[in-house]
């Protein structure tokens, strides 16, 4: 079927990570994508949530083929590191994919817009932090290159 404008969705093998997701759907950070909803099949656990109509911040770096300003990324550092305390610290989670292709902006415009936002987005690597657990995971995640 077709998924609705309003929507965006994503598919990840089904583990414990993505069941345990379904517990942080509810969230109040606008830094943050929105999930919407969580559903299984015998394979894949699939991820709805709010559609955002912005590049990711790659896509707009490399449409500009420009540096951004100094002004531009010091806000996008901050609604970043907004998020990102949001994420760990309010739901435990721990994204452990940041790169440019993971945070969209809020708007088609980009930073160009009045109000602009970033979204942190793509939170299929993410893990749960126990608190009571004292040492963090290892290893290596992510994307490679990054």
């Amino acid at each position: 079927g077709t998924v609705p404008d309003e929507v965006g969705y994503a598919s990840y093998p089904i583990n414990v990570r993505s069941r345990m997701l379904q517990r942080k759907i509810d969230h109040h950070c606008e830094f943050i994508v929105t999930w919407l909803d969580f559903l299984e099949d015998e394979d894949y656990c699939y991820t709805v949530t709010e559609a955002i109509q912005g590049p990711t911040v790659w896509d707009y770096m490399v449409e500009k083929e420009s540096p951004l300003p100094e002004h531009v990324v010091r806000e996008m550092t901050h609604q970043l590191l907004l998020g990102l305390h949001y994420s760990l610290f309010e739901l435990g989670l721990m994204h452990r994919d940041i790169k440019p292709e993971n945070v969209m902006f809020g708007s088609e415009e980009g930073p160009d817009a009045q109000n602009w936002s970033l979204k942190l987005i793509d939170f299929d690597l993410a893990d749960l932090v126990d608190n009571d657990e004292p040492n963090l995971k290892r290893g290596v995640v992510g994307t490679f290159p990054y």
